[in-house]
């Protein structure tokens, strides 16, 4: 009896113990690689590498060391402003970064490099200097959707960037038609279960319809 006394006061001693150790954290910093200290957007992809964005470029860490990666512009030449926006990883495991004043950049793994999406004038000009918020894709994960807010005019704009076709399409309070869409100021974008696209603003909520756009 006393020998199970014993042993169970050893136990509820370590157990009491083991409750108040410190977690231990890794501080990532500019000393060891990251490009600033003020991270802007960060993902952990499906092989399990983190990315981290900054306002002054992109870096991969594996668990042991930060790998930076550049970003080129229309003639391949690396950015000198390159503030990272947002991160997403879509259905298919492509990585995809929004940058600051330039647009989306897509992950070439294969030649572990970043490419910049072609895009039209009209395109460019949606995403100049229109910080990206909120990223989703339906269902079929070739539509996705992002939300961008401009500082400047205090407006909201929803974008519909089909991957397969490589077109955009801006949805705002401006525009007419199929494009309207009542947002003027800070909005929400969803996507449910079903692959269905939610945009709440306003006081309402609109859900896209895909068969009449």
């Amino acid at each position: 009896m006393r020998k199970i006394f014993f042993i169970l006061l050893i136990l509820c001693i370590t157990g009491a113990r083991a409750q108040f150790i410190k977690p231990y954290f890794n501080t990532l910093s500019i000393e060891n690689g990251l490009p600033e200290g003020y991270v802007t957007a960060l993902l952990q992809d499906k092989m399990g590498y983190m990315w981290f964005g900054t306002q002054n470029g992109l870096v991969r860490y594996d668990g042991y060391h930060l790998k930076p990666y550049e970003m080129p512009d229309e003639n391949g030449n690396p950015l000198i402003y390159c503030s990272i926006q947002q991160l997403h990883e879509d259905r298919d495991g492509k990585l995809w970064a929004y940058v600051d004043k330039e647009g989306l950049y897509y992950f070439d793994r294969k030649n572990e490099a970043f490419r910049k999406l072609k895009m039209d004038d009209v395109s460019k000009d949606v995403f100049k200097g229109n910080p990206n918020y909120k990223w989703v894709e339906d269902q079929a994960g070739s539509l996705h959707w992002l939300l961008l807010y401009d500082y400047e005019k205090s407006k909201c704009y929803l974008v519909a960037f089909d991957a397969n076709q490589n077109k955009f399409e801006k949805y705002s309070a401006d525009s007419k038609g199929n494009q309207f869409v009542p947002i003027k100021e800070y909005a929400d974008l969803l996507v449910n279960a079903a692959g269905q696209i939610w945009l709440a603003s306003d006081s309402l909520l609109s859900l896209f319809d895909p068969s009449t756009r």
